[in-house]
């Protein structure tokens, strides 16, 4: 049987062997449904198949040589099983790992079915592909670990050399509106450059936040003994002040002492509840709290407008927040990402649901306590407060 004739026959199994692959693509793949997994690979296989069946010229054999985009429906399908990948965190070394396996997969199960297998020119061109793969299979991991280091000391720097001049603004400010002998007017002007320099700050500790995500690290959070009830009351009645057209309600259930940090819990409260208002235009938000015997369950629910299944996939991943222009929102797109860290530093696991009827209801379980043994303290990295070294800023010019 011809090889196109092949896959075209064959596309059940081949999709098969492509989805079980895929789900080894770790941590990326964990909680991805089969449908997410298998997304074009039917499609891209019968463009590999139209593909191979078209006549070709030697320029257009040349120009696939030197690696030019095709605009058919090859490059269609490739372009759509990219950009879904991207949306579940694949890497590049995963997506291109995928293609690497579906190529085995085709060429082995195809063999099986030759009376006489693979001629030995054939067996040869294709040992020859496997010894170009184990060189890309090295070359792209290398290269991605490499420009993710220059590009995340970059933000590392950047977050630390920005705190300078930003507590220079805020105290010059903070000093003009407490020393009194300002118009009215020019005390407007020098609470709005406060106001500015904590929305700075704040993208400031978020560009440092997912810095350290990127480089693998926990997030940090110191624990202490409090009651997680009395936590959530303040910060919702802190919400409460500055959103007096909306109605935040809160309630709790049973016991809620444990060991938390106060304010990194207090950081991923506000930021459901403001993402509520501003994302769901929400209108009335509930926060409620309930023992679960080692556990805490938080719910933050609104009913605004339902959230697009295709989003609540990617919803926790970073810069992945679409922005409307009506809502003016100041900020990075990293809340829930942070959020999700943050939950994680607790030991414990978030969650989002969405639909027109029940509403939005981000969930949370925390441990009340840390695990035996678990290691808080912060680790030296270029995201401490040391100085950074001269060495290091030349490598980045």
């Amino acid at each position: 049987m011809h090889l196109t004739e092949f896959i075209l026959a064959n596309i059940e199994p081949i999709a098969r062997e492509w989805e079980e692959f895929a789900k080894t693509c770790t941590p990326a793949a964990i909680g991805m449904t089969r449908s997410s997994l298998l997304d074009d690979v039917t499609r891209i296989l019968r463009a590999v198949a139209e593909d191979m069946e078209q006549p070709q010229t030697p320029a257009e054999q040349e120009a696939k040589g030197r690696s030019q985009r095709s605009t058919g429906p090859l490059g269609s399908a490739a372009s759509s099983h990219v950009s879904l990948r991207i949306d579940s965190r694949f890497d590049l070394a995963q997506i291109v790992s995928e293609y690497r396996a579906m190529r085995a997969s085709v060429l082995r199960l195809w063999a099986k079915t030759l009376p006489n297998g693979l001629s030995e020119e054939t067996d040869a061109a294709i040992r020859f592909d496997e010894a170009i793969d184990e060189s890309v299979a090295e070359i792209v991991p290398t290269y991605l670990q490499r420009e993710s280091q220059f590009r995340d000391r970059f933000f590392g720097m950047l977050g630390h050399d920005l705190r300078t001049p930003i507590n220079a603004i805020h105290l010059s400010a903070r000093a003009l509106v407490d020393g009194g002998g300002l118009k009215e007017n020019e005390v407007k002007m020098a609470l709005r450059i406060l106001n500015s320099c904590q929305n700075l700050d704040r993208m400031v500790r978020d560009i440092l936040d997912f810095t350290r995500g990127r480089f693998g690290e926990p997030m940090h959070v110191t624990r202490s003994p409090a009651d997680l009830g009395v936590i959530l009351h303040d910060i919702v009645d802190e919400l409460q002040c500055a959103n007096p057209n909306v109605i935040i309600d809160w309630a709790a259930n049973g016991d809620l002492r444990g060991e938390w940090d106060r304010e990194r819990l207090s950081q991923v409260i506000s930021n459901l509840v403001t993402n509520a208002i501003q994302h769901g235009n929400a209108q009335h938000v509930s926060v409620t709290a309930g023992n679960e015997n080692d556990r805490v369950l938080i719910e933050v629910h609104n009913q605004g407008p339902a959230i697009p299944q295709d989003r609540l996939a990617t919803i926790f991943n970073p810069l992945r927040q679409e922005r409307h222009s009506n809502q003016g929102r100041a900020g990075l797109g990293l809340g829930l990402f942070i959020c999700k860290e943050i939950v994680k530093a607790h030991g414990g696991t978030i969650s989002a649901s969405s639909s027109r009827d029940a509403g939005t209801i981000f969930a949370m379980r925390l441990t009340k306590r840390a695990a035996s043994g678990a290691d808080n303290q912060n680790r030296q990295s270029i995201l401490t407060d040391r100085p950074i070294r001269k060495q290091e800023r030349a490598e980045l010019i």
